[in-house]
């Protein structure tokens, strides 16, 4: 799709599998580039976020999800992922506190 996609964008296939974590390179590349820390933006709530979050703990990440750019259907559904399974596994935080965070450290 013309325009989605940067000069120096990095493209990481993935052949199988829910997570970005497994069948392609991205753990091994973060780890190599000394990564410790996966914000976490995008959907869904019901699948692809928490395998996600399973898979980046499993593997010793931090991992911190941004509340406000998630979604699930129904909406109250993505609500109790986040309140009653996520928060217990990963920093719950909104874009605000991703973009305060970011601009002190930069």
């Amino acid at each position: 799709m013309p325009g989605l996609y940067e000069e120096g964008d990095l493209l990481l296939p993935r052949y199988h599998g829910l997570s970005p974590l497994t069948g392609g390179p991205l753990d091994s590349l973060l780890r190599n580039s000394g990564v410790t820390t996966i914000v976490l933006a995008g959907v869904s709530l019901n699948v692809a976020i928490p395998n996600v979050v399973f898979d980046a703990v499993n593997r010793s990440y931090q991992v911190i999800v941004v509340a406000d750019a998630v979604a699930g259907t129904p909406s109250e559904y993505g609500d109790q992922v986040i309140e009653n399974c996520l928060r217990l596994l990963a920093t719950i935080a909104t874009t605000e506190d991703v973009t305060k965070a970011w601009s002190v450290s930069t």
